[in-house]
């Protein structure tokens, strides 16, 4: 049986039955194409002439027409402006917070009252302001070098020298006078750190103020704000003061 092929208004053909079949399935012709062979009424679709044949599936995948692909460009680089302006605006909150926060010039005294009730003014206090940031960056390397020392079976003698391979650079440093008393500048947000000791008797008492700056220019350093008489509990305040 010879066939004819009606395909986008062009009719072809006749073709042998099993050559046309070859054709359906390579996709050359379709099975919505309209075929005619001798002996039929009219054309009909070369489906019904070869029913048997497998039914092509569908691709599920969605086509990429250029308008989804101009979309998916916008899309791609909204979210990469958005992520460059959000890492540009961090990195100006950093830089502006550290350039734009207002000085603090400081000043007070530094004493202990016993149980006595007496005042003794604590001279050659040393008194230090870090960068809040440095600080916290600081705090693994001061907590380990702390650990050694008591390791070795010694501590921290409340000297900043002897631990200046773990701290940052200090903002400023100053240590009190004979009176006790102090002046020093820093920046709202800074941490001023005081280290004090005192022999009693046989024993060395050691103090610790851990203190956030504010706008306040008057700080006397006391037991009423005292953070610990142990120094090697500085890793713990320091730890709550710089997050």
């Amino acid at each position: 049986m010879e066939i004819y092929v009606s395909s986008n208004g062009k009719e072809s053909g006749p073709f042998a039955k099993g050559l046309l079949e070859a054709y359906l399935r390579e996709g050359i012709y379709s099975p919505t194409d309209l075929g005619w062979c001798e002996g039929m009424v009219e054309w009909v679709p070369l489906g019904n002439i070869f029913p048997n044949l497998p039914k092509k599936k569908k691709d599920s995948r969605k086509k990429t027409t250029p308008f989804r692909m101009a979309v998916a460009v916008v899309i791609a680089v909204g979210i990469s402006a958005t992520i460059c302006a959000i890492l540009l605006r961090d990195q100006i909150f950093a830089w502006s917070s550290n350039t734009f926060r207002s000085s603090v010039d400081l000043d007070g005294q530094v004493f202990i009252v016993t149980k006595g009730g007496e005042s003794i003014k604590l001279g050659l206090a040393q008194i230090a302001i870090f960068n809040r940031t440095e600080i916290h960056d600081a705090i693994p390397s001061l907590r380990g070098g702390l650990q050694a020392m008591r390791q070795s079976g010694s501590s921290w003698n409340v000297d900043f020298r002897s631990v200046d391979d773990w701290l940052p650079k200090a903002v400023s440093f100053t240590q009190t006078d004979a009176d006790g008393r102090y002046k020093i500048s820093g920046k709202k947000g800074d941490i001023l750190i005081a280290t004090c000791q005192r022999q009693v008797f046989d024993d060395t008492e050691k103090y610790v103020w851990v203190i956030p700056l504010t706008q306040t220019s008057h700080i006397d350093l006391s037991n009423a704000n005292l953070w610990s008489n142990d120094a090697n509990d500085v890793i713990g305040i320091l730890d709550r003061f710089s997050r």
